[in-house]
């Protein structure tokens, strides 16, 4: 569809309203949680209470940081960890740390640029660290 006619689409017909839901439910749910966008990610209370540390190898390819199947695992672990440390080609180590923030990764991201081999040009080597305070402190 011309970009054009989508114009002429949405104005006629305004943006799509999130979908509700029935009134056939047993269980009543309000509608406005549903809708409501959070500006924070949750904690793993399991990962926050422990001392960690995980190690993933991901590939750019075709302008993605990841694949759908590591999407879960490294956000998960990235929105845990205090420190991550980014290994790779300069550029493409920058690239990951600029896409970590822009998804809300509030940990400590430090870059390591290496001169990688030609077939490792679009890897990158995360490590991830959490240390729970508590169990240092002890």
């Amino acid at each position: 569809m011309p970009i054009a006619k989508a114009r002429g689409f949405t104005a006629r017909f305004g943006n799509p309203k999130p979908k509700r839901l029935d009134n056939n439910s047993a269980l009543t749910i309000n509608n406005r949680l549903l809708e409501m966008q959070y500006n924070f990610v949750p904690k793993d209370p399991f990962l926050g209470n422990s001392d960690w540390t995980y190690h993933i190898v991901v590939t750019k390819i075709n302008g993605e940081y990841l694949r759908n199947d590591e999407v879960l695992k490294t956000f998960l672990l990235a929105h845990n960890a205090d420190k991550i440390i980014l290994v790779g080609a300069k550029d493409l180590i920058q690239e990951y740390k600029h896409y970590f923030k822009q998804h809300q990764v509030t940990a400590i991201i430090e870059m390591q640029p290496v001169s990688p081999v030609p077939e490792d040009l679009d890897k990158v080597n995360i490590l991830f660290f959490h240390k729970n305070l508590d169990s240092f402190m002890q």
